[in-house]
């Protein structure tokens, strides 16, 4: 073969290859995401990808020579024109002009976009300016946003309203028996609830609930059971049958069921304290045990069976104990005690047990807060895995 020969073919070669390197480039070019289009100062296209040409409701192969101002209204065409004029007059703040703008056509919804422009580098001196226009259609994120932000008020609305159920004072005291609460939410609404009411006859009753799951719809199940208990409560002169806690559970247990259809639950404590303060009884629907730290540092364990709050067929656990001064009772949800620590493993009922029992000097108020203390410190970072309740219950 001549040499001539072998330059010709070589060269057919090179052209072979950069034919098939310009078809992949344009195919590349042509399937990019979002809009993207090089144009000169007046916005007229000389490139651009399907995107455009979907937009503007035209063949591919005729964008080129169309105005980009064919994407929107006229008003919104000079916002967009304006940038333009900027970068070309070397006006702008930086090299990448980034800003908002809608791409608006008649008789088609308007998108959300994130628009780029900069300069068009070649990489040979080129006869004009040109200029590269990205945009990213953000609606979806947008609408995404406006969901979140909506959700975001209206938890913090149900978070709010939660509030007002709770008693407004974390501490109080009712002759030789002061009680500390500590409450925290996962989200800006809970499922936990706890009251306590002092009854005609001067016996002390305490309640602690936590709905299934965390969130509005366990905050609104909430709401509807403070509501049923209040009513039950100020019904108790007129009906003394309600001063019976399985009874009180009873009719608790029939409005969830009628307004929740077995969707919600609630597990339930009720800690009732006589007037003679010399005893405690404990009820249970399905609750998290609760622990009595007697003056010398003896800890027991109350326990009861039970079916929570909500349930088809409604049982009640119970327990009691004689109660002496100086002695602690322990109130507390899963919340306190189901969480995952740093190592991966539950921080469970037995940690729990040795946090109270550190607390066997301390007064009321500080029990609770080095209790919650401890809990949170053993909680991996972030935001907490089920809302967390818990009462401290002294006899002084």
């Amino acid at each position: 073969m001549s040499l001539l020969n072998q330059d010709l073919q070589a060269t057919h070669q090179i052209l072979s290859l950069l034919e098939n390197s310009k078809s992949l480039t344009d195919r590349i070019f042509d399937q990019l995401p979002g809009v993207f289009a090089v144009v000169d100062a007046q916005g007229n296209i000389l490139r651009a990808n399907q995107e455009v040409a979907k937009y503007i409701g035209v063949d591919h192969e005729l964008l080129l020579g169309r105005s980009l101002s064919s994407l929107f209204k006229e008003e919104t065409w000079n916002q967009f024109k304006d940038r333009l004029i900027k970068i070309d007059s070397g006006d702008a703040d930086s090299e990448i002009v980034e800003f908002e703008l809608a791409i608006d056509i008649e008789n088609t919804q308007m998108r959300s976009f994130i628009w780029q422009i900069f300069s068009f580098e070649f990489g040979t001196r080129l006869s004009r300016k040109l200029y590269t226009c990205i945009g990213r259609d953000i609606s979806d994120l947008k609408k995404a946003m406006s969901e979140v932000y909506t959700l975001a008020k209206d938890l913090e609305v149900t978070g709010a309203v939660q509030t007002l159920l709770l008693p407004k004072d974390n501490t109080f005291t009712h002759k030789n028996v002061k009680l500390a609460a500590y409450y925290e939410a996962a989200n800006q609404s809970g499922g936990d609830w706890w009251w306590y009411t002092v009854r005609p006859d001067g016996s002390l009753v305490i309640i602690l609930g936590d709905v299934t799951g965390h969130g509005a719809g366990s905050a609104m199940v909430t709401a509807l059971m403070a509501g049923a208990y209040q009513s039950l409560a100020k019904a108790l002169p007129y009906n003394p049958k309600l001063s019976d806690l399985p009874t009180l559970f009873g009719e608790l247990n029939e409005s969830l069921k009628s307004f929740c259809e077995s969707q919600y639950w609630m597990t339930m404590s009720a800690l009732e304290i006589p007037v003679a303060q010399n005893e405690a009884k404990w009820w249970t629907a399905a609750a998290p045990p609760i622990y009595v730290l007697r003056a010398n540092s003896d800890l027991e364990t109350m326990v009861g069976s039970g079916t929570p709050v909500g349930s088809k067929i409604l049982t009640v656990g119970s327990d009691h104990r004689t109660i002496s001064k100086g002695d602690r009772i322990f109130i507390f949800t899963d919340g306190a005690y189901e969480f995952n620590m740093a190592n991966d493993r539950q921080f469970g009922l037995k940690r729990l047990r040795n946090v109270l029992l550190h607390t066997r000097s301390m007064d009321t108020e500080k029990a609770r807060d080095y209790i919650a203390e401890e809990i949170k410190k053993a909680m991996v970072p972030g935001p907490a895995p089920d809302d967390n309740t818990f009462i401290v219950v002294d006899f002084i």
